[in-house]
């Protein structure tokens, strides 16, 4: 008798043409409506399960939701606005309900998607060729399975089975037929159901002792240590070297008189430490010893400034003698050689 699927229960009630209604309705991209439908029924069942707490149905019941009903979930069903307005009050009372009351809380959406399917869907699919390929596939099942069960019956086949054999072959063969056509079916269609994600697992609180045994029972944590490195050595220690010795200085002494010598002495001197106060008097100094007291302070405040330089710093011997002008004349004598020793009268002075 051929198979004949004119409601969409009798295919779901069929798994060869649920997986290809599955099929189908993943063809058309609207495999959210039966996903709702296996998600309900699986939570129906859930409810029947003594084994399943009234706590985990809370739980799944909001999955359910989060996914499928409320507006802007990632595979939200088609629900009109009252069926949607009834499916979100009972979810609203999931606290107060027991367990046969909750298995009836997505009745109203389950039904309204049904007939939508059924006007729509369903109508599209059992004019398809996948329907029809799976429909005939499934009556030629049938009749290889007749045909089997009248080797079975027959008293004329048994004989045969019995003396010679051929009924066991026949059977053989007609099995072998059987198994090619539903290995065939399965290839067509899509077979798994769909799942709901699993619930993540809530913490479980001990008690402090079962913690503490616990605690004891752990082994100790043991820090494994680096091995050891083999043929790297050491890097050398830091050596800073010392620093440089400082520069010669390029005064040449032997081109220069006990005067000048003398005049840079006082001059470095007073360069150096300013503070410290030689007995000078300019006007017993001759020219020669006033250029080497200055070049002798110039090179104590800046050694960089050479012998017979013209970038002096101003002098400053006004602090020791005030209102003595002796800038452009020491400026002028530095370089030249130096002056022959005047013969001073007694009670003359020399003025500079």
């Amino acid at each position: 008798m051929p198979h004949e699927f004119n409601t969409l229960d009798s295919v779901l009630d069929h798994p060869q043409m649920r997986g290809a209604l599955r099929k189908f309705l993943a063809s058309e991209y609207s495999s959210e409506n039966l996903q709702f439908l296996e998600a309900v029924e699986a939570f129906k069942a859930a409810c029947q399960d003594p084994n399943v707490s009234e706590q985990t149905l809370r739980l799944r019941a909001t999955q359910i939701s989060t996914l499928f009903v409320q507006p802007g979930s990632p595979s939200q069903v088609n629900l009109s606005s009252a069926t949607l307005g009834v499916v979100q009050t009972e979810l609203g009372n999931l606290a107060t309900k027991n367990r046969a009351q909750l298995s009836t809380t997505f009745d109203a959406g389950s039904m309204d998607v049904s007939d939508m399917m059924m006007r729509d869907t369903f109508t599209r699919f059992k004019k398809s060729e996948l329907s029809g390929n799976t429909v005939q596939k499934l009556d030629d099942i049938e009749n290889l399975e007749a045909q089997m069960e009248k080797l079975k019956t027959s008293k004329s086949e048994q004989a045969k089975a019995i003396f010679q054999g051929g009924a066991g072959r026949a059977k053989r063969n007609l099995q072998s037929q059987i198994d090619e056509v539903r290995t065939s079916i399965d290839q067509s269609i899509l077979t798994q159901p769909y799942v709901l994600p699993q619930l993540p697992v809530p913490a479980q609180v001990l008690p402090a002792p079962q913690v503490q045994q616990q605690q004891q029972q752990q082994p100790p944590l043991v820090v494994a240590q680096p091995p050891p490195v083999v043929g790297v050595q050491p890097p050398p220690p830091l050596v800073v070297a010392p620093p440089p010795p400082p520069q010669p200085d390029p005064l040449q002494v032997g081109d220069m008189s006990m005067a000048e010598l003398a005049g840079i002495q006082q001059g470095r001197a007073r360069g150096v430490d300013p503070s410290v106060k030689q007995p000078l008097q300019v006007e017993d100094m001759s020219m020669a010893e006033l250029a080497g007291m200055q070049q002798g302070r110039s090179r104590a405040m800046n050694p960089n400034v050479k012998p017979g330089s013209n970038s002096l710093p101003p002098n400053d011997l006004g602090n020791d003698s005030p209102g003595t002008q002796t800038h452009t004349s020491v400026r002028d004598s530095l370089g030249k050689k130096p002056e022959a020793p005047n013969t001073v009268k007694p009670g003359q002075r020399t003025h500079v």
